[in-house]
């Protein structure tokens, strides 16, 4: 019995001793905290711009996790698990790692260096325009130094910067920077082989006039806007044959930064510059109406069609009018539309429009046949508002365009669309109601306008 007894107290005292044991939260089950210390195979890193590298980091004991970070983004971002580093743009950075456990960290500072111009081996043939002048800065006395143009030795871009507040201070957004090719001694004596103008540029995606003018009377070769990309991209402008001939008289190639509507443009960098060529000298295009090939007529017939005329209704007869009554229109079937002008002399325009189904590509001119243009002048737009729009001015025995070549042959005046991209739908704006200087009245007949192809 008392071995029974003895037998039970030792089993209360084990399980009592268990049951405290259990209940001691002085031995706690969680795992000890790291101390791992991290390290990193570089502490200076050096990139180019879009350059990337792999920072390799390790702890000392292996096993805590990483993370790694940028304290400038915008400068180089690093993947967050990987340690890749990415160069975004100039400037300075630090790249942390850090051993999530333990808490440690280590540092890598990123200095990223701006993209130099990257070697171009022009094709065989080409005119190397960098080696025969340099960009200079342009602008009249009233908006000097509004743009300027800087050569950066260490990479070898010119730096076009656009002072935005001295260009609303003059009112002035028609600074540039030009290549001026004028003088024969710089090495270019003939340009009239060129097929391409090829610039090297990068900005911010901003848009940029590009023109090419000629030493006699600053005629304009062609004018035309592109943008400007964010990496350092070779910008091609295709010169057509109705106008390389004129770059056997080429000035000068002008860059002009093209605000947007708050007036405001982005600096933008400038590269390599030169032509390709082809292997035949241009030619003037021939005065020869014969020498041409109809693409399509508009229809004359429609020109009242137009919702955006400045013509209006007048009479039951067909007489349509503008200028508060002093220049009307008229349109025949067979002849045209007559313009009778009583000494108006301001924009009153109708619109043809280019029909469907119609292959545009090829076509080197529209055609205007107009008959007694003595006293009137003929004003007009193709497609304006489009980056590769014109204006054309036409009157007796002359024609002139601000991009493109056009000229007069009799009846025939021939303005040049060969740079445009046409397309059915664009538009032709026809404004009949100049007068020539001194004429105060005026009688002629649009008998017809046409795309011609060479």
């Amino acid at each position: 019995m008392k071995q029974l007894k003895f037998i039970a107290v030792f089993l209360l005292s084990a399980v009592f001793a268990f049951g405290l044991a259990a209940c001691d939260t002085s031995q706690s089950t969680e795992k000890p905290k790291s101390t791992a210390t991290v390290s990193l195979n570089k502490t200076e890193l050096v990139l180019t711009e879009f350059e990337s590298e792999r920072l390799v980091a390790t702890t000392d004991p292996v096993g805590d996790p990483l993370e790694f970070s940028s304290d400038n983004p915008e400068v180089a971002i690093v993947s967050p698990s990987g340690g890749l580093v990415y160069a975004q743009a100039p400037g300075t950075a630090v790249i942390t790692v850090t051993a999530t456990e333990s808490g440690n960290t280590e540092t890598c500072s990123v200095t990223v260096k701006e993209m130099s111009v990257p070697e171009v081996a022009l094709p065989e043939g080409s005119i190397d325009l960098s080696s025969l002048a340099g960009w200079t800065a342009t602008t009249d006395e009233s908006a000097a130094g509004v743009t300027t143009a800087t050569v950066n030795t260490e990479t070898g871009a010119t730096v076009v910067e656009y002072d935005q507040e001295a260009a609303r201070d003059t009112a002035n957004w028609s600074s540039y920077v030009q290549m001026y090719l004028a003088d024969k001694s710089s090495g270019l004596t003939d340009a009239s082989k060129a097929e391409t103008l090829c610039v090297q540029m990068r900005g911010n995606g901003q848009a940029i006039q590009l023109t090419m003018a000629t030493n006699t009377g600053d005629r304009i070769i062609l004018k035309q806007q592109t943008e400007v990309p964010e990496t350092w991209t070779t910008v091609r402008l295709e010169i057509t044959p109705n106008l390389r001939f004129r770059l056997s008289d080429i000035k000068n190639i002008l860059i002009q930064p093209v605000p947007n509507w708050r007036g405001s443009a982005d600096s933008f960098k400038l590269g390599a510059v030169w032509f390709e060529t082809s292997e035949e000298t241009a030619t003037e295009p021939s005065g020869d109406y014969n020498a041409y090939t109809p693409l399509v007529s508009l229809d004359l017939s429609k020109w009242t069609e137009d919702p955006e005329s400045n013509f209006t209704i007048s009479s039951e007869d067909g007489v349509y009018t503008a200028g508060g009554g002093k220049i009307s229109a008229t349109y025949t079937e067979g002849t045209g539309i007559r313009i009778e002008n009583r000494s108006y002399n301001d924009w009153a325009r109708f619109n043809l429009y280019l029909p469907e189904n119609v292959d545009y590509s090829g076509a080197a001119f529209l055609v205007f046949q107009i008959d007694g243009l003595t006293d009137g002048i003929v004003k007009g737009q193709v497609d304006w508002g489009n980056m590769w729009g014109t204006d054309f001015t036409l009157m007796s025995g002359s024609a002139s365009q601000e991009n493109g070549y056009c000229f007069v042959s009799g009846n025939y005046y021939f303005v040049d669309v060969s740079m445009m991209e046409l397309s059915a739908g664009m538009s032709v704006s026809i404004a009949p109601s100049y007068l020539a200087d001194g004429k105060t009245s005026a009688s002629f007949t649009i008998e017809s306008v046409q795309l011609m192809r060479l």
